[in-house]
């Protein structure tokens, strides 16, 4: 969850929708709800309070407060005391929590909806088709060869 937040602070937020999904009432006002299997710290009142631990959003929570800092409180991935993302880009990750924590789904991110990007497709008939179909929203639509 944490990985995916600290690349969402480098690139922003994307998601690909099904074909099927229905887009005709999304509007600015829109917004993606992320939700992640370990967001949640079901145990959180257990665990005893890192000696750096602030909360990311400025709250002043506490770990047994079930604050969504303890993303950032998980083992290293890279042999050392940081996480590896995308393109070789790392952050620091802090002591490691006690007692185990025990996660659960729950979600860990809202984000507004502003855009629907469309992917180029070879076949005009098919890029047109989407296309059509994304302009059904109110939102800006965009056509990336990517």
């Amino acid at each position: 969850m944490a990985d995916f937040i600290e690349e969402a602070r480098l690139k922003g937020v994307s998601r690909k929708i099904s074909p099927t999904n229905p887009i005709e009432g999304l509007t600015s006002e829109s917004k993606l709800y992320l939700m992640h299997p370990k967001a949640a710290v079901t145990n959180a009142s257990a665990l005893l309070t890192p000696p750096d631990f602030a909360c990311p959003c400025g709250h002043n929570h506490r770990p047994q407060d079930g604050c969504i800092g303890l993303g950032w409180h998980i083992p290293p991935n890279d042999g050392g005391n940081g996480r590896k993302l995308a393109e070789g880009k790392s952050y620091q990750v802090k002591t490691l929590l006690e007692p185990e924590p025990e996660y659960a789904l729950a979600v860990f991110m809202i984000a507004p909806i502003t855009a629907l990007t469309i992917i180029a497709h070879p076949d005009k008939d098919t890029q047109d088709a989407r296309e059509k179909r994304a302009r059904q929203s109110s939102l800006p639509v965009f056509i990336s060869e990517e």
